[in-house]
């Protein structure tokens, strides 16, 4: 076989391996969501420990994510992906063997660190293998496949419920793996990536920000219980305590984990919180409604996988409606539907679910799905719009971990919220099924709250994005009216 030949093959054999693997975490990443419920019945434990099967992948994939990079060089690509993808092997056989239910969790752990290796290394061998001049083609194809996985994931998940037991959920994994497995060895080569250079890791800040995640999602759990709301406030306090410490090392550090100092930048932080927004929403369905269609509707698992779908859909579609409307229009334009979209159907969910028939809950799930796909576009374009290009990448990587900790933090907050107000319909004499719809319409109420208070962000958004929309315009003209000036040789 020539070279160029052997070349190609590598080239798209390792295509092929990283659109598997990545579409594999992220599929790993939504299809657990439909089993909640059966995970609630099976194991009688409440939604609030129920929400550690979400809580615990996305806050291991977090921690992976920020060491990748570095091990990345240290050890080069195709240890690190294979790491990633052998820790994804272990969580599939301990979570399809789990004979508990903390089994499964430190299944899910293992699941997610793996995510965490594999995500981030997919990017750089793309863009390595493929060139700049191919690139495109490479990301888009990565893009549209992990657009599609987190719609075909509760899906899937819904279908295999449907014909088997949960544990299959994990062993569906097994045979998509061990190609992985194969295709890594075969098309990756060894040392790619690795670095001579001497790496350095702030470990220090990589600590702090781990054990304040930790100890906040753990507070939030044990405060329910009456015997351990001494344990909560501690643990509070100790999250407190290494998240301003964190901060504190992240402004005085020469190489931090994140560079918070970009935070000073206005629209940068505004468009930050709006993205923690969408992923509040985003994160909150997903988890929601399963619970909604198994356990107060009595619908099957097929059919609670499906209603996520018109929500992923529509994302994808306007996200890129949201992105053209932002280039035309601006911020204000661009931003304020997709806020308006979430907070009309937030109310109607608080005032009418308990009467909309399932189809008509589906369309709302869709409408939703329009609100976030204007919002995430549009703000994370913006929040990259007016940092420098050294700042570009601290930015990017600070808006994918904020998704990640928005995702942590919101599943124990609904789970908190579902928990506290079911027990207290319940004393009131509601039914169960009555008691879960009334406690869902509450987790509404306060999504919908929590949208009231983005909207003067998004006003910040928009007028800080026009500043610097007419601050450009201004230079350009200076550009054009100097190079247009004749130019006199002596």
């Amino acid at each position: 076989m020539s070279n160029q030949k052997s070349k190609d093959l590598r080239k798209w054999g390792v295509l092929a391996t990283t659109l598997i693997a990545s579409v594999t975490v992220i599929m790993n990443a939504s299809l657990q969501n439909v089993a909640v419920p059966q995970y609630i019945e099976e194991f009688q434990i409440p939604v609030i420990s129920a929400q550690w099967i979400i809580s615990l992948f996305s806050l291991s994939m977090l921690i992976a994510l920020t060491v990748a990079p570095f091990f990345a060089k240290k050890y080069g690509y195709k240890a690190v992906f294979l790491g990633g993808i052998v820790l994804l092997t272990l969580g599939a056989f301990i979570g399809g063997f789990a004979p508990s239910f903390e089994a499964m969790l430190v299944a899910r752990i293992l699941q997610g660190l793996g995510g965490g290796l594999i995500t981030p290394i997919s990017l750089v061998l793309l863009r390595e293998h493929f060139g700049i001049e191919n690139q495109g083609f490479a990301m888009g194809l990565w893009s549209f496949s992990n657009m599609l996985a987190p719609a075909a994931g509760p899906t899937v998940g819904g279908i295999i419920l449907e014909v088997s037991s949960w544990h299959y959920l994990f062993f569906a994994n097994i045979p998509v793996i061990i190609f992985c497995i194969i295709a890594t060895v075969l098309f990756i080569k060894p040392g790619e990536g690795k670095s001579t250079e001497k790496n350095t890791f702030d470990w220090l800040g990589f600590i702090l920000v781990s054990v304040g995640l930790l100890t906040l999602v753990f507070g939030i759990e044990q405060i329910q219980k009456a015997s351990t709301i001494y344990v909560s406030l501690s643990l509070f306090a100790v999250a407190a305590v290494c998240i301003t410490w964190f901060v504190y090392h992240s402004l005085n550090g020469k190489q931090p984990l994140l560079n918070v100092r970009i935070m000073k930048n206005s629209l940068f932080t505004a468009s930050l919180m709006i993205v923690i927004c969408c992923s509040f929403t985003m994160t909150s369905l997903t988890f929601i409604v399963p619970i909604l269609m198994q356990q107060v509707l009595s619908v099957g698992p097929t059919l609670s996988g499906v209603a996520t779908l018109p929500h992923a859909l529509m994302v994808g579609v306007f996200g890129i409606i949201g992105g053209k409307l932002l280039d035309k229009y601006g911020g204000k334009t661009a931003v304020y539907p997709g806020l308006f979209v979430l907070l009309a159907i937030c109310c109607i969910f608080f005032f009418t679910l308990d009467m909309l028939p399932i189809w008509a809950i589906m369309v709302c799930i869709g409408f939703i799905g329009v609100g976030n796909g204007m919002l995430s576009t549009t703000t994370v374009a913006t929040a990259l719009s007016n940092l420098s290009q050294t700042e570009l990448r601290e930015g990017a990587s600070m808006i994918n971990i904020s998704k990640h900790i928005g995702k942590v933090i919101i599943v124990v907050i609904v789970a908190f919220i579902i928990d506290g107000r079911r027990v207290h319909y319940l004393a009131a004499n509601y039914d169960a099924s009555q008691a879960g719809m009334a406690a869902i319409q509450d987790v509404y109420l306060f999504l919908a709250g929590f949208l009231v208070l983005m909207f003067p962000v998004v006003w910040l958004i928009a007028k800080k994005y026009k500043e610097q929309v007419t601050d450009s315009l201004r230079k350009e003209e200076v550009v054009e009216e100097s190079d247009s000036k004749p130019v006199l040789q002596g």
